[in-house]
């Protein structure tokens, strides 16, 4: 049976969240826009909350390596999980 948590990241909490992630991101040349959607910018993310981003890129498709480059770095700003899906 899956847990449940009931505790909220407050909108401080998110915020910075969503910053580091940006900041990440804004490295990669070949991202023309990155948005987060889900629980972490409505300022609803619990204790297993992961960040959900879609990015559209100008090249237009990606390949496995810069999928899964894409993958750590959003991983690694907001120390949140990250599926790739």
């Amino acid at each position: 049976m899956r847990r449940r948590y009931s505790s909220v990241m407050g909108d401080a909490g998110s915020d910075a969240t969503l910053e580091r992630g940006t900041k990440a991101l804004a490295a990669d040349t070949d991202i023309l826009l990155a948005i987060s959607f889900g629980s972490v910018p409505q300022g609803r993310a619990g204790f297993e909350s992961d960040i959900d981003v879609g990015v559209w890129l100008a090249s237009g498709q990606i390949g496995p390596d810069h999928r899964a480059g894409l993958i750590r770095t959003i991983a690694a700003a907001p120390g949140r999980p990250v599926v790739g899906g």
